[in-house]
C-alpha cells in the first residue's frame, strides 16, 4: 500500500517547474494562498518538500504507449491491493478495456477486443466495491456492462438481455455510495439518476440547469451527491430528500471534476471541491442548515416539459446558491481530476501535469 501511496504523492516542488504567472523555466517560487476553516496556507512550494518525498517520476512502475487508440479512464481495485499486486483498469477510445498490474509484468488481460460488446468509447470504469473481480464500464453509445474479470472474453458476439433501459444518452460518470449499495450515474442529457446497485431500481433523479452533467461524487456518509457539468454551476442533491438542496456559482467554464473533501465532514458542514475547464479550483461549504426542506412556495405556472421548477431541478431563485471560500487559476490547461486526501489534495490536467497541494496546518487550539 505505501507504494501506491506514493506514487500519488508529487510535492509542490513539481508545480514550480511550470508557474503559472511566470515563464516557464524560472525558479519553482510558486505560493498558494487558501484561506479556509482550517486557517491560512501561504508557503512557498519549495518547503513542502520536506513534508513528504516527492515520487520519481523518472522511475515510471510501468510506462506504455497505445497506437491507433488512446486511453480515456482507468480506475484501480482498492479491494485486492497490496505492496505487491494491484489490479488497474484501462479503458480506450476504441471501447477496449485492458487488465494490468503494474507490479507483475506477466498480468495483462484485454476484454471487448474485438468490439462485440460496445464499439463506442469507454467513458468511465468502476470496481464494484468490495469485489475483486467484479467491474462496471460505461460507454458513449449510454449502456454500461458488469465484467468478471475471471471470466474469458469470447470471440463471438454475446448473447444478453438489457437489464435496464435509458434514455441513450451517453454515460460520462459512474459513482458507487460510500457503502456500494447505490450507484449514481451523470449523463450527457443532462441526467443524475440513483440507482439501488442489486436490483437496478431507479431511487432519485436530478437534472442539470442546461447541458450535460459531466462528473459527480457522494459525501462521506451517502447523505449528498455533488454533480457539476456544462452548465458551469455544482448541483448538490440530497439523496435523502430527493430534491436539489443548493447550487454552487464560480466557475466560467465546464466542470471536470468534483469531490468531497470526507476528511473534513462532521463538523456541521460538508466541504465540496471542484475544478474546471476554466483551470480554476473551487472550494465550497455546505452548512447543514441548507440541508433542512424549504418552506412552501407560491405555485408558479406550470413547465409543460417539467425541466425547470420541480425539485429535480429548481429554478436559481428557489434553492440557495454557494459562493466558493476559494476560486483560484492552479493550471495552464483545463483541469480533469480532484482527489482529497488525508494530508494534501490531487489535481491533474490536461496538459498530463499531475500536483500534490498540501492543506493548511491547523491552528493550534
Amino acid at each position: 500500500m505505501a507504494r501506491a501511496d506514493t506514487l500519488c504523492n508529487q510535492s509542490l516542488l513539481e508545480a514550480g517547474e511550470r508557474p503559472l504567472e511566470r515563464a516557464i523555466g524560472e525558479p519553482g517560487d510558486v505560493k498558494t494562498n487558501f484561506i479556509t476553516r482550517e486557517g491560512s496556507n501561504s508557503t512557498p512550494s519549495k518547503s513542502v518538500a520536506s513534508i513528504k518525498k516527492a515520487a520519481d517520476l523518472n522511475k515510471p512502475l510501468e510506462k506504455k504507449v497505445y497506437k491507433g487508440t488512446n486511453p480515456t479512464c482507468h480506475d484501480f481495485n482498492t479491494a485486492s491491493i497490496n505492496g505487491e499486486s494491484v489490479s488497474l483498469l484501462i479503458g480506450f477510445s476504441t471501447g477496449q478495456i485492458q487488465l494490468i498490474d503494474p507490479f507483475k509484468k506477466e498480468l495483462s488481460k484485454l476484454f471487448n477486443e474485438e468490439r462485440l460488446i460496445d464499439k463506442s468509447k469507454v467513458t468511465c470504469l468502476r470496481w464494484v466495491p468490495g469485489s475483486r473481480s467484479l467491474f462496471l464500464s460505461a460507454h458513449a453509445s449510454g449502456q454500461f456492462y458488469v465484467y468478471n474479470e475471471e471470466l474469458p472474453c469470447g470471440n463471438t458476439a454475446p448473447h444478453y438481455q438489457p437489464f435496464k433501459a435509458g434514455s441513450g444518452a451517453a454515460i460520462n460518470e459512474l459513482a458507487f455510495s460510500p457503502n456500494g449499495s447505490q450507484l449514481a450515474v451523470v449523463t450527457q442529457d443532462g441526467l443524475l439518476r440513483v440507482f439501488q446497485y442489486d436490483s437496478m431500481e431507479l431511487l432519485g433523479v436530478a437534472r442539470s440547469y442546461f447541458g450535460g452533467l459531466l462528473c459527480v461524487a457522494w459525501s462521506g456518509d451517502g447523505r449528498l451527491i455533488a454533480v457539476g457539468g456544462e452548465d458551469d454551476l455544482v448541483t448538490v442533491y440530497s439523496n435523502e430528500q430527493k430534491r436539489v438542496i443548493a447550487r454552487a456559482q464560480g466557475h466560467r467554464s465546464w466542470i471536470g471534476a468534483v469531490a468531497f473533501d470526507w476528511y473534513l465532514e462532521g463538523e456541521a458542514c460538508y466541504r465540496i471541491g471542484s475544478v474546471g475547464h476554466d483551470t480554476q479550483i473551487c472550494l465550497w461549504e455546505l452548512p447543514e442548515d441548507d440541508l433542512v426542506p424549504p418552506r412552501p412556495r407560491v405555485k408558479r405556472r406550470s413547465d409543460p416539459l417539467q425541466l425547470v421548477g420541480t425539485p429535480a431541478c429548481p429554478r436559481l431563485d428557489e434553492c440557495p446558491i454557494l459562493e466558493p471560500l476559494v476560486c483560484k487559476k492552479i493550471a495552464h490547461e483545463r483541469l480533469t481530476c480532484l482527489i482529497f486526501r488525508p494530508d494534501c489534495f490531487i489535481t491533474a490536467c490536461q496538459d498530463g501535469y499531475v500536483y500534490t497541494w498540501a492543506r493548511p496546518s491547523r491552528p493550534p487550539t
